[in-house]
C-alpha cells in the first residue's frame, strides 16, 4: 500500500510540475504536443487502475486550476469540468479497457497500444466537449466562422492528437523498459 501511494504521489507531482511549469507542452510552429497525460498512462500501467483514475483526476484539476490562474483567450473552455476534468478521468478508464483487451499481447505492444488509446482519448474528448459546449464562443475566440470550428477541431485532432499519441507512446515504452517493471493490468 505504501509503495503504491508513493508511486502515485510521485506521478501526481510530475503531472503538477509538467502543467505548472509548461514543461508538459512542446510548442512548434506546426503543432503543440502535450504530454502531461503521460503520468496518468504510466500510473494505470505500472501502479494500478484506481491510482490511474486518481492521476487522471489530478491531471484534470490541474488543467482547470492553471487555466484559471493563467488564462489565455481560450481558457474559458477549461473552466467547465466536462472539458477539463471529465476527459482526463476517462483516460485511465479507456486504458484499462484496452489493457484488458490486449492482455495476451507482448508488453511493448500493449504499452504502445494503451498509450496511443489513452492519448487519443484525451484529445478526442477534450475537443468534442469544446465543440458540444462552446462551438460559437470558441469560434469567436479564435476569430473563425462558427461553421469552421468543427474543421479547426478536427485538424487539431489530426495534427496534434496523432503527434501526441506517437510521442507519448514512445516515451511510455522507453520509461517502462528503463524501469524494467511488469505491467499491473
Amino acid at each position: 500500500m505504501n509503495k503504491k501511494l508513493t508511486q502515485t504521489a510521485v506521478l501526481a507531482g510530475i503531472c503538477i510540475v509538467l502543467t505548472a511549469t509548461g514543461l508538459g507542452f512542446i510548442k512548434t510552429p506546426l503543432l503543440s504536443v502535450t504530454f502531461v497525460h503521460l503520468p496518468v498512462i504510466l500510473g494505470v500501467l505500472l501502479v494500478g487502475e484506481r491510482e490511474g483514475i486518481i492521476l487522471g483526476l489530478i491531471f484534470g484539476l490541474c488543467s482547470l486550476f492553471f487555466n484559471l490562474i493563467t488564462p489565455t483567450a481560450t481558457s474559458f473552455v477549461f473552466y467547465n469540468p466536462m472539458v477539463s476534468v471529465f476527459p482526463r478521468v476517462m483516460i485511465p478508464v479507456i486504458i484499462i479497457l484496452c489493457a484488458k483487451a490486449t492482455k495476451n499481447w507482448k508488453k511493448d505492444i500493449r504499452v504502445i497500444c494503451c498509450s496511443v488509446v489513452g492519448s487519443l482519448t484525451n484529445t478526442i474528448l477534450v475537443l468534442s466537449m469544446i465543440y458540444v459546449f462552446y462551438a460559437a464562443r470558441y469560434a469567436e475566440a479564435l476569430g473563425v466562422a462558427k461553421d469552421a470550428v468543427l474543421g479547426v477541431l478536427m485538424t487539431t485532432a489530426a495534427t496534434n492528437g496523432i503527434g501526441e499519441a506517437i510521442f507519448v507512446s514512445i516515451l511510455a515504452v522507453l520509461i517502462v523498459k528503463a524501469l524494467k517493471k511488469d505491467l499491473v493490468i
